[in-house]
């Protein structure tokens, strides 16, 4: 069985309901390509409304789609593993792409997708695990945020304060966790140069 060019091979295509919206959304340029309206990503939505900066949201889940268009943001219902979605968000136009959902199969698809129609947008991931920082920065995420790494961090902080610790000694484990982080970055570049 051969499969038509039109037939998405990956993900959900775009909803073809809300015409108006879809035209605004493919006229963004220079805009945040939002993955995901769940905490991570209305807590970033607001900040960018705040700021003036202008994006669109990609989700699949109705209730978090009902609740991006309460808020009357640009919301586009479909799958960012499929290329329609990406092409239907403008992505190579869009100045970067925030994916807030941290399945790692799904990530990297997406990562493959936006360098192919979209190189020049940075990409932001964001990674439930350690182990998934260093093969995400190789396949081409520009920024890798680990779960793993903020939830300890923060659990340090709040743990060791409560304890009365020195602010200056928190701070010092707190860079002790980051560095780790950055040694991850920086072994995974090495990669790349060899």
């Amino acid at each position: 069985m051969r499969r038509s060019a039109k037939v998405p091979f990956f993900g959900l295509a775009p909803d073809k309901t809300g015409r108006a919206e879809r035209k605004n959304t493919r006229l963004l340029k220079n805009h945040i390509v939002l993955c995901g309206y769940g905490t991570a990503g209305q807590d970033l939505a607001a900040a960018l409304l705040l700021e003036g900066i202008p994006f669109v949201v990609v989700e699949m889940n109705p209730q978090n789609i009902h609740r991006a268009r309460e808020h009357n943001l640009h919301v586009v219902y479909g799958d960012v593993l499929n290329e329609a979605v990406l092409k239907e968000v403008a992505i190579d136009k869009a100045k970067a792409i925030v994916v807030s959902f941290g399945e790692s199969s799904s990530v990297a698809q997406v990562v493959r997708g936006v360098r192919r129609l979209g190189p020049q947008a940075m990409i932001v991931i964001r990674a439930r695990y350690e182990r998934d920082v260093a093969w995400l920065y190789e396949l081409g995420a520009d920024s890798v945020i680990m779960e793993e790494l903020e939830v300890s961090a923060e659990m340090l902080r709040v743990i060791l304060g409560h304890l009365e610790v020195s602010p200056d000694i928190i701070k010092t484990h707190l860079e002790r966790i980051r560095a780790r982080k950055e040694f991850l970055v920086e072994q995974s570049i090495l990669k790349k140069l060899k």
